[in-house]
């Protein structure tokens, strides 16, 4: 049986919508890795609507590919 680790799910920069509009109400200028993986995560989960992540999937294989 695979052993389950913890993922830190905590909103650290205060990510939310307000109406139509993506907010961080307590935006860091330096992070680490993990903490800007998460930061996208939120980012992610609050702007995009499209079935499966597809919108977020589309433009990441794009800046990726750069």
């Amino acid at each position: 049986m695979a052993e389950k680790t913890e993922i830190d799910t905590l909103n650290k920069q205060m990510v939310a919508v307000n109406g139509g509009d993506i907010i961080v109400m307590n935006p860091r200028h330096r992070m680490s890795k993990p903490d800007a993986i998460l930061h996208a995560a939120w980012l992610v989960a609050l702007a995009d609507e499209s079935e499966d992540n597809a919108d977020f999937r589309r433009v990441l294989e794009a800046v990726m590919s750069l």
